[in-house]
């Protein structure tokens, strides 16, 4: 029982290690705006179609 208490201990004290010693998440920088502001500054790239073939969407009918 002791074996088993000793491992137990050993464990939770080498987690709380590395937890405590892992440095903190970054954060993204905020941003504040009108949503009609934010959706005009999005930035809009031109739409490749390389690959796509019609032919192989037949029609439902």
């Amino acid at each position: 029982m002791t074996r088993t208490l000793r491992w137990a201990a050993t464990l939770l004290a080498a987690v709380t290690a590395t937890t405590a010693l892992t440095a903190a998440p970054a954060h993204a920088d905020t941003y504040s705006a009108a949503l009609r502001t934010a959706v005009a500054n999005l930035s809009v790239a031109t739409e490749v179609r390389t690959g796509y073939d019609r032919s192989l969407f037949p029609p439902l009918d």
